[in-house]
């Protein structure tokens, strides 16, 4: 029996079970002595499962070491090209440099689309404010609506939020600013192509 699975091994002891259940007589020496020997194999085997289960967590432990190594390499490198690129834009923009062509590729300036800031947001216009509505406990936002109407207990939280994408729409179209809000139209990035 050497050399067996954990499978086979786990056999054994069934069969030993069956042997004894359908009234084979083993001595009690006999009996110890298959017992003994399945132990020894299980013992030795589970060794083994030990041993490899111990090196796979190893193996788990050591690439999730260097994921996280590259990970912070990458994230370096990351803040390395942001660096590189505002002095870039920065010089570019000092000397008054729009545009720089060359073999390999290109270097503009160009303007960031129109962003718009809260400056105040209790004077913005409530046509100009979203409003997100959270009920707890029922089953549907449309029951907890229907619940809250009726006068029963249903928690609910209402998140207001200012629409900044319409009023930058707003402005594209009509030109005005909404109250409370300031555009920032004159913000530039560097692309490098």
């Amino acid at each position: 029996m050497n050399g067996l699975s954990l499978y086979d091994i786990a056999g054994g002891y069934r069969d030993l079970a069956y042997r004894l259940m359908d009234g084979e007589e083993l001595t009690e020496e006999e009996l110890a002595c298959m017992h003994m020997e399945i132990d020894a194999m299980l013992a030795k085997k589970s060794t083994g499962i030990i041993a490899y289960d111990r090196e796979i967590a190893n193996y788990i432990a050591a690439a999730e070491n260097e994921i996280k190594r590259i990970t912070d390499i990458k994230k370096r490198a990351e803040r390395e090209q942001e660096r590189h690129r505002a002095y870039v834009k920065s010089a570019m923009e000092y000397g008054g440099i729009t545009e720089v062509t060359t073999d390999i590729g290109r270097l503009k300036i160009k303007k960031n689309p129109t962003s718009i800031s809260v400056v105040e947001e209790l004077e913005v216009p409530d046509e100009w404010m979203n409003a997100k509505l959270e009920a707890k406990g029922c089953l549907s936002d449309i029951t907890a609506l229907a619940k809250f109407l009726n006068g029963s207990d249903v928690t609910y939280t209402v998140e207001r939020s200012v629409d900044k994408k319409g009023i930058a729409a707003h402005l594209r179209e009509s030109g005005e600013i909404v109250s409370g809000c300031v555009a920032n139209t004159e913000n530039t990035r560097l692309e490098i192509k």
